[in-house]
């Protein structure tokens, strides 16, 4: 159930629009009950988003935004793979 419960957290913090650094503390909470550590790294990257608020008229850094969810899809991706020992590349 907290497997789920994380699973479900992040598909809905991946779809929204606007996603705080401090949201990312309830994805950590369920990580701690489960093998994946995805919010953890999500945690650290998620400080990529603060750059909007040093603008004048905050507005985000598409190149920021794009780094930060390349980094965050690759880690799951491997992370994905290596709990359920499937080879990335065949």
């Amino acid at each position: 159930m907290v497997t789920n419960s994380l699973f479900a957290l992040t598909i809905y913090f991946l779809i929204s629009t606007t996603v705080h650094p401090w949201y990312i503390i309830n994805l950590i909470i369920l990580a701690v009950f489960t093998r994946y550590k995805f919010a953890v790294v999500w945690s650290f990257l998620v400080v990529l988003s603060y750059f909007t608020y040093s603008q004048t008229d905050f507005k985000e850094s598409p190149l920021l935004l794009f780094v930060e969810y390349l980094f965050l899809f690759g880690y799951i991706i491997v992370e994905f793979a290596k709990i359920n020992n499937k080879p990335i590349i065949k």
